[in-house]
């Protein structure tokens, strides 16, 4: 019967002695807390005077979006037809034709130019859907739209309508 007993025993290993001088507390300093300070005795501290927020002023940003005349429309429409998708030379007409016309007129930036046109070719592009032959030739399409769009602009008021956008598509091809 002891045979079985020592059979059944469970063999028990030494403990593993832990090397510290190997761990990284070791290698690291030893954290010591500072001590705490002593506080001042307790008064009663007097509200400061109330901060002033000093407010910068900021220059109106131009916007992008300005108000195009008429006038300015058509002249731009002619130019465009003009010089194209040539911005630079663009600007510099436009800008010229607008002093002949009215010499107190603020001129268009390059960026105001190009932003109109964009702006006027992404409404085509929402009002028209386009074939696939027609999207290779991207340039010549934006071109032909744009001038078609602003040929019709001052005709008509609203392009809501089916006629005008059966019109416009027809100027464009």
């Amino acid at each position: 019967m002891n045979d079985t007993i020592e059979e059944n025993k469970i063999e028990v290993l030494p403990p593993i002695p832990n090397v510290i001088e190997d761990s990284i507390a070791s290698r690291t300093k030893e954290i010591t807390k500072r001590p705490k300070r002593e506080r001042s005795p307790t008064h009663q501290v007097q509200p400061s005077a109330p901060k002033i927020k000093k407010i910068k002023e900021v220059a109106p940003k131009l916007s992008d979006k300005t108000k195009w005349t008429m006038e300015e429309q058509k002249q731009f429409f002619s130019a465009l037809r003009i010089y194209g998708k040539n911005f630079d030379a663009l600007g510099q007409c436009f800008n010229t034709r607008r002093r002949l016309v009215n010499p107190e007129a603020q001129k268009r930036t390059f960026g105001q130019i190009r932003c109109f046109y964009y702006r006027s070719f992404r409404t085509v592009s929402k009002l028209c859907t386009f074939t696939e032959e027609e999207k290779v030739n991207v340039d010549s399409l934006e071109l032909r739209s744009v001038l078609a769009y602003l040929c019709l602009k001052p005709k008509v008021k609203c392009f809501d309508k089916k006629p005008t956008i059966s019109v416009l598509h027809q100027l464009i091809r």
